[in-house]
């Protein structure tokens, strides 16, 4: 699954190295992410299986989101 998600607590490029490095790190399924700090978003390659695990490290991070475009 490829999925975006919008994300509007990101502010900086800070923001996207934490979400990328936990989130390719620490979610088990996850085979790549990129973020797109000016759209406030979030694209996630993973297992279908992982996108729940995925949303929840996003909000545990204090970045909540929500499926986007």
């Amino acid at each position: 699954m490829k999925k975006t998600y919008e994300t509007p607590a990101i502010h900086c490029h800070s923001c996207a190295s934490l979400i990328r490095e936990t989130l390719e790190e620490d979610v088990e399924g996850v085979r790549s992410v990129s973020v797109d700090v000016p759209a406030k978003r979030v694209t996630v390659e993973a297992d279908d299986a992982a996108e729940a695990r995925v949303l929840k490290a996003l909000a545990d991070l204090g970045y909540p989101a929500e499926p986007g475009c």
